[in-house]
């Protein structure tokens, strides 16, 4: 299996995928999901992967599968937040 890494999961989310989940999660109890900062983004990984798996994120533009599966890779790697 590849080794994915923080870098490559960063360049998958637009600025406008930032901006938007920033928005939508203000006041969430797992606090405001930053898709800019790797321990944010790992905090939220299952709900986002949930998600993108069911191309239901990023909104009008579903990730190709090979996205997908970089997404899933990470998290079976413990969502790494170093780039070794």
């Amino acid at each position: 299996m590849a080794t994915i890494t923080w870098t490559q999961i960063r360049s998958q989310f637009t600025e406008k995928d930032v901006d938007h989940m920033k928005q939508i999660t203000q006041g969430n109890p797992k606090g405001v999901l930053d898709l800019d900062d790797c321990e944010s983004t790992k905090t939220w990984a299952s709900e986002i992967y949930e998600r993108v798996a069911a191309d239901n994120m990023p909104p009008g533009e579903p990730w190709p599968s090979e996205w997908k599966k970089n997404f899933a890779t990470w998290m079976v790697e413990d969502c790494p937040c170093d780039d070794e």
